[in-house]
């Protein structure tokens, strides 16, 4: 089988429509922030290099539009994700609890991949409707990172995709290491059986 390109990484934001996707996108690869834009209509995409440990990685975000009548659209996307950034507004609660509808979807279409919840939008606090408490929670649970964010005022943005990209780079180092101890114990298992078929004849 042939090996994933191990600088080239494929990642997702998923959630509803104006919790700020698009935002985080932008300010992170572009440092730009619209106060105002039109819906993501089916997905976006950028790139963007970093680098880590004097190795380039190049991230390819695809920014997924958030209404129903785009699902099935975004869904042939979520295959070969390599990291899945989930994202609500932490000032409308609605946002929150249908993240149990994008952790299905994601659930039912991506197979090995890292993840990170994000709310976004603390810059305006006195709106909240989401606890700190309630998204670390729900992240604790998944075993996900966690991440509160603005991108209109550039808390935590940078931070939420080295974090996962470091958590991509470390799930495919354990990945490839099961897979090259599977592939040995399958050789192994070839040259006992060819050592007993040349002794019983």
């Amino acid at each position: 089988m042939k090996k994933k390109d191990d600088s080239n990484f494929k990642i997702l934001i998923l959630g509803d429509s104006y919790v700020g996707k698009t935002s985080l996108l932008l300010k992170f690869t572009d440092n730009i922030f619209k106060e105002s834009y039109i819906a993501t209509i089916g997905v976006e995409y950028k790139e963007k290099i970093i680098t880590l440990n004097n190795k380039n990685y190049k991230l390819n975000i695809w920014d997924t539009a958030g209404q129903e009548r785009f699902k099935s659209i975004t869904k042939n996307f979520f295959k070969s994700a390599d990291g899945i950034i989930f994202t609500y507004d932490i000032t409308k609660k609605k946002t929150f609890d249908n993240l149990k509808n994008w952790l299905i979807e994601a659930e039912s279409n991506v197979g090995n991949y890292k993840s990170i919840i994000v709310g976004n939008k603390i810059d305006l606090e006195n709106k909240r409707e989401v606890t700190y408490d309630m998204g670390y929670n729900l992240a604790n649970k998944k075993n996900f990172l966690f991440f509160e964010t603005s991108a209109k005022i550039n808390i935590k943005v940078e931070d939420v995709f080295i974090e996962l990209l470091k958590e991509i780079i470390k799930n495919r180092k354990e990945k490839e290491k099961e897979n090259d101890i599977q592939s040995s114990i399958k050789i192994n298992k070839v040259k006992k059986e060819t050592n007993k078929k040349k002794k019983c004849c």
